[in-house]
């Protein structure tokens, strides 16, 4: 994991692209708090700075050839906790259902699990995103923005007006993903 992928050189300083994904790792604490305070105006803020993270670490990796091992490994696991911390704390604060949390935690699982099973009876495994699952991914960013900012933004009884559609939307960017991975598992 201490290797650069392009050249194999060892890696003796933390990369620019490591550092930008271990940002988006430790707002995750900041956020949840702040989501527990409902101060949305900042979890809004946080929230788009993670997404623009998420996005920007591989780009610079990219652009300037430091892609490395380490850095594959820790940007999805930093985006599986990520994720999963908002929707947990969303979930416990009741803006977002549970069984809507339920199945982005699921979704997360099971890429995890999936991985874990084909590494030890399969071997090493290269985890190659998907078209659909980067679509997807988006989708549900863009969908959790917007609920945040209408927290920030709307009053109550627009709030209440576009719950469902958010709650509904959410929840089958999740089961798409499910269903993805599931049939992917199996190829």
């Amino acid at each position: 994991l201490l290797h650069g992928a392009p050249a194999g050189e060892r890696v003796t300083r933390m990369p620019l692209p490591i550092a930008i994904t271990m940002l988006r790792l430790v707002s995750i604490p900041a956020i949840v708090l702040l989501v527990r305070q409902h101060e949305w105006t900042a979890v809004v803020w946080l929230f788009a700075a993670g997404a623009f993270t998420d996005v920007l670490d591989g780009v610079v990796a990219r652009a300037f050839h430091l892609e490395t091992s380490v850095g594959a490994l820790l940007d999805p696991v930093t985006d599986i906790a990520f994720n999963s911390s908002i929707f947990i704390a969303l979930s416990r604060e009741g803006v977002v259902p549970w069984w809507v949390t339920g199945l982005i935690v699921a979704r997360y699982a099971l890429l995890v699990g999936g991985t874990v099973y084909l590494y030890l009876f399969h071997g090493p495994v290269r985890i190659q995103p998907t078209l659909f699952g980067k679509l997807t991914g988006l989708l549900t960013t863009i969908l959790l923005g917007f609920l945040l900012l209408g927290l920030s933004l709307w009053n109550e009884g627009t709030q209440h007006r576009f719950k469902e559609v958010f709650d509904v939307g959410l929840g089958v960017m999740g089961l798409a993903t499910i269903i993805q991975v599931v049939f992917i598992g199996f190829a």
